[in-house]
């Protein structure tokens, strides 16, 4: 199943790199270099998931988390940032983040990380019980 993919960085190397790996994992990705940007693209879209920079303008990071999360609360949010301080990761969160990766990452580590919040986020428990069921694969 392709997805669709909204990355907003102001860096161009980061958006090709992460285009690049979510293209591979069969994302359909949209581009933003601003939070202005990828908070018109949200308002015209509905993503599955967003990668956000903190830092890229006016518009921060933590707009565009809330922004996604007003317009599909189901939408998986994933902040990228250089920005190591502690509280700028609890204020991600709070505005609703589900995963915060700090800059520079490894390749093998943002997989891991968003392996792990696919799964969680696009593949619960119940979504799995009522697939089987409905193929009969449930047995009394």
């Amino acid at each position: 199943m392709i997805r669709k993919a909204l990355v907003v960085d102001d860096d161009p190397m980061v958006l090709c790199l992460l285009e690049y790996i979510l293209e591979s994992k069969d994302y359909n990705v949209t581009r933003a270099t601003d939070g202005d940007q990828a908070i018109k693209v949200l308002e015209t879209e509905d993503f599955d998931l967003v990668i956000t920079d903190l830092q890229m303008g006016q518009t921060s990071g933590f707009d565009v988390i809330r922004k996604a999360k007003a317009f599909n609360y189901r939408t998986l949010v994933i902040m990228i940032t250089g920005v190591c301080d502690p509280s700028k990761e609890a204020e991600a969160f709070h505005h609703g983040a589900d995963d915060y990766l700090p800059k520079p990452f490894s390749l093998g580590n943002f997989l891991e990380r968003l392996q792990l919040q696919e799964l969680t986020h696009f593949y619960s428990p119940v979504t799995t019980i009522q697939k089987e069921f409905s193929v009969g694969k449930v047995s009394e």
